[in-house]
């Protein structure tokens, strides 16, 4: 598992921080050297032997003569010979060093250590960028460093970190074991896909790993896969699949609707009492009103543990706020908006979704979960839903009984990889639900964008309220003159959609942002930081997704 993250400061070194470096230094080198250097290498590097190379390193670096912090990114420093040694510290200890420089107009990161006990908790990444961001200033753009080919935790935090190996290779005569180069080069306008990738995973508490897909209004279509696809260090790729959690109200449910021809618009208008006629205070209210979240309904109970069946928990429960006052999210309208897809095709919601979307745009990595196929850690078990029913937090629980069976209940504590995320989904509807439950990858998905983002219609016209349309949120991002307007959704593990009707343009975001060590920033931030690297950051902060409030 990755360390705790801790609040550190980064400075330039000083003299006396020698000691400390050294130890730093022979615990990484006696750690996590253990299976990559042979045993006569690492116990020939003594701590003099340490103590004096480290010493020679401090006095050849322009760092030691106790520059002012704000000094050090001076690209006039990098014009010397010598390197520039930056530390991290807690309040209490040193827990790493980087040293780097400029050769021939290419930056070198010469070496990174971090104290085994801190590796994980962002140190590392925090000394690698602050390098890189000096590499940037300096007016350099491409930047290079050597790790050991069998150190493979160390390859994957680079490649996390966005160096990747570039095909050259060494053997030092004193080390002996091969050694891989690896390149980082200033992202330009081909690569989208990864600087968007890249702003996700350095943004602060940000995910372990991330996928991005674009679409661009050439027709050009670009994807990348960065960081980590579980708490374990297993690297991403492009080919994983996700749970896509509350996208699944827009790519299958809400797509469903749309789907339905002619007929759609008169659907949207009948009562769900016409559909469901058990359905009690929620009967008055429309689909319309279901697929705008302006039912009245709860935000999210849990069904599971209902002393009563669940669906039937659902159909008796009273509403929070009066039929069409005010718009409030609810996973539990998107529930019986599946139910009745069911009721009006006579069909399946697994079978509705294949046949009106998956199947027509050939989609075959998109379904209903568990699957077996291979895909990202969503979460550790039920750890965040246990603790929002023993809070009461964001939602008070109003179901009879639901206190006292949650305390015998037998919640998931493993990994879940390929299981459904959400509790009522995976527990009361067995994985298929109107709400979640749809596994998809970055392929299926893009083609999804694709074929939205070149439609416009007035489902994508904001209803009563600014920012909600037909099932999709809205957002003031103009891509250009011609298109000023965002249409997204987010899925609580980290997942998002978002394009510009009628441009050809789109974007996918999928993250594992559950499983950050720190408090995980809501997804409409992340779609935001992916979205300043298309659009700036100023567009984006100017629509408000920025500040992570939209849901």
């Amino acid at each position: 598992m990755n360390a705790p993250k801790m609040m550190v400061r980064l400075r330039p070194v000083e003299f006396n921080d020698l000691e400390a470096m050294t130890r730093v230094f022979l615990a990484c080198w006696q750690q996590s050297y253990a299976n990559v250097l042979p045993r006569e290498v690492i116990t020939a590097m003594t701590h003099e032997r340490a103590t004096g190379l480290l010493q020679a390193s401090i006095l050849r670096t322009r760092a030691g003569d106790a520059l002012a912090e704000t000094e050090i990114i001076r690209p006039a420093h990098l014009c010397d010979p010598t390197f520039v040694i930056t530390v991290a510290c807690s309040d209490t200890e040193l827990l790493g060093f980087v040293s780097y420089g400029v050769s021939d107009a290419v930056g070198l990161v010469s070496s990174l250590y971090v104290t085994p006990d801190s590796q994980g908790s962002g140190v590392g990444r925090a000394l690698l960028e602050s390098a890189w961001q000096v590499f940037i200033t300096a007016g350099v753009t491409t930047a290079r460093l050597w790790a050991f080919a069998d150190n493979v935790r160390g390859r994957a935090f680079y490649e996390h970190c966005g160096w990747h190996p570039d095909g050259e290779t060494r053997s030092e005569v004193e080390y002996g074991p091969l050694e891989l180069r690896h390149t980082r080069s200033q992202i330009t306008s081909n690569t989208l896909a990864a600087e968007a990738a890249q702003r996700v995973l350095a943004y602060p508490d940000g995910p372990p790993g991330c996928v991005i897909g674009v679409w661009d209004n050439t027709g050009e279509w670009q994807s990348a896969g960065l960081g980590f696809s579980d708490a374990f260090d297993t690297p991403m790729t492009t080919e994983l699949r996700f749970d896509l959690a509350s996208l699944t109200k827009v790519v299958a449910t809400t797509q469903c609707y749309r789907q339905m021809g002619a007929a759609r618009e008169l659907l949207l208008e009948r009562k769900v009492a016409d559909f469901l006629p058990a359905a009690k205070a929620v009967g008055a209210a429309t689909l319309s009103q279901l697929l705008t979240h302006r039912a009245g309904l709860w935000e999210w109970q849990p069904l599971y543990l209902s002393t009563s069946a669940p669906w039937q928990t659902l159909l008796n429960l009273e509403l929070r706020y009066p039929v069409g006052a005010a718009r409030h999210y609810s996973d539990l309208g998107f529930i019986l908006l599946g139910k009745i897809l069911e009721r009006i095709t006579n069909c399946s919601l697994q079978g509705v979704v294949s046949e009106l979307v998956t199947q027509p745009l050939g989609m075959t990595h998109t379904g209903f979960g568990s699957i077996t196929a291979p895909c990202t850690q969503s979460a550790t078990g039920d750890m965040i839903e246990r603790a929002m029913v023993a809070s009461g937090d964001p939602y008070p629980i109003v179901l009879d009984g639901a206190a006292a069976r949650a305390k015998a209940f037998p919640w998931r504590t493993a990994p879940l990889n390929g299981q459904v995320n959400d509790g009522n989904c995976f527990y009361a509807f067995d994985g298929i639900s109107g709400h979640a439950g749809l596994f998809s990858d970055v392929k299926d998905l893009s083609r999804f964008v694709a074929d939205l983002s070149r439609q416009n219609d007035n489902w994508f016209a904001d209803g009563l309220d600014v920012g909600q349309a037909l099932g999709w949120r809205s957002a003031s991002l103009p891509l250009d003159a011609a298109h000023p307007r965002l249409l997204y959704h987010t899925g609580f593990t980290g997942t998002a959609l978002g394009f510009w009707p009628d441009s050809g343009c789109g974007v996918v975001l999928l993250t594992n942002r559950l499983l950050t060590s720190g408090v995980a920033p809501p997804t409409s931030q992340l779609l935001g930081v992916a979205l300043s690297a298309l659009l700036g950051e100023q567009a984006v902060a100017a629509s408000g997704l920025l500040e992570g409030t939209t849901r």
